[in-house]
């Protein structure tokens, strides 16, 4: 149970993370979620969750943030923010983690989010830069980002070329129809 100043501080938390859906950025959709954590963090000082070791505690919390806020499209702002973690600090990055653990908690297993490297910088690794989820799904694998173009071999250059198509594709879905190339 909650007193009147834990609830008021679980709704404002609950607040912010519904806030997620009315940002296009990522660094807002981010915001929001950092809010969301800390007003969150602030309850967790004030309970007996502290006494818990390996954060299960924690991640229940969150896991009943996510069903008092019912963010819409959680899981797409979850993935869609992370797709720009090299820019995040580690305070940022472990936010998301939480927040995916929680997600995976009520809906059960995904591979996508529990694969995410939201490395929350304590061991201290770079968070690595792989590639955003929105391109994965869309086959995009920028297996020639390193190459030159002399380095390429002949049967490479069609190769290139359906990446080359394939992420075309993608940002024309990611901005609804609207991209422009030379081609259309």
């Amino acid at each position: 149970k909650f007193t009147p100043k834990q609830r008021e501080a679980f709704e404002a938390a609950a607040a912010e993370l519904r806030k997620v859906e009315q940002y296009r950025a990522p660094r807002d959709k981010l915001s929001c979620f950092a809010n969301a954590i800390r007003l969150s963090e602030n309850l967790l000082v004030e309970r007996v969750f502290t006494a818990d070791a390996n954060g299960s505690h924690w991640i229940t919390l969150l896991a009943a943030l996510i069903l008092k806020a019912s963010p819409s499209n959680l899981y797409s702002n979850l993935e869609f923010t992370t797709s720009f973690r090299s820019r995040m600090t580690p305070e940022e990055r472990k936010s998301l983690a939480d927040f995916a653990s929680a997600f995976v908690l009520l809906c059960g297993s995904s591979q996508r989010l529990t694969s995410l490297e939201l490395n929350d910088g304590r061991d201290g690794d770079k968070a690595s830069p792989a590639l955003p989820l929105w391109l994965m799904d869309a086959g995009v694998t920028f297996n020639f980002e390193d190459r030159n173009a002399e380095d390429l071999l002949f049967g490479e250059v069609e190769e290139l070329l359906d990446e080359y198509h394939k992420m075309i594709s993608a940002l024309r879905d990611l901005n609804g129809g609207r991209l422009k190339t030379f081609d259309t």
